[in-house]
């Protein structure tokens, strides 16, 4: 991001060696990455954001063992914290600063959109992180508390959107 003309340029994943303190590579993604997480198929997906303008949201994959990217698909809108589940299905907080905010799905380990700009999930206000609880089901109506630099702050667990009660398959 250039704070002088507000405007982004090539987005970069930086790979670090953390014994040695230095910088082993630079990988190209799209405009300005926002947040990453790990795939059960070990590939990295890097949410970019773009420019909120002119171009929208991406999925990058990229390969740990090459430090390539192989594969991107279009979200659209504005994602920001993606969380995948053991399934491989992708899903990704996408805005809802100043009204209802959206949550996109998609398969990781396809690398294909299921729910994306033009068909999100709607969720309440504020919706920029997800998490995925361990036994979430039977804490379904609970209070549970994320920690902000302020303090905890109080959430209600929620049903999820999506949910197959025999696990085969996702219902969409």
């Amino acid at each position: 991001f250039n704070p002088d003309d507000y405007s982004y340029g090539q987005g970069k994943v930086f790979v670090i060696d953390l014994s040695h303190d230095n910088i082993v590579a630079r990988v190209d993604v799209g405009k300005n990455p926002q947040a990453m997480a790990v795939g059960p198929d070990g590939l990295i997906n890097v949410v970019c954001t773009s420019d909120y303008v002119t171009a929208r949201g991406m999925v990058y994959f990229l390969d740990p063992a090459t430090n390539t990217v192989i594969d991107s698909i279009f979200t659209g809108g504005n994602p920001c914290q993606p969380v995948i589940n053991r399934a491989g299905v992708g899903f990704i907080a996408a805005g809802g600063w100043l009204d209802n905010g959206h949550v996109y799905c998609y398969d990781a380990l396809q690398r294909v959109v299921i729910r994306d700009s033009s068909d999100p999930i709607p969720v309440g206000r504020g919706s920029i992180a997800l998490a995925l609880v361990k036994g979430g089901r039977k804490k379904i109506g609970k209070e549970l508390y994320v920690a902000m630099p302020d303090g905890a702050h109080p959430v209600k667990l929620v049903a999820p959107i999506f949910y197959d009660p025999d696990g085969e398959r996702l219902n969409v």
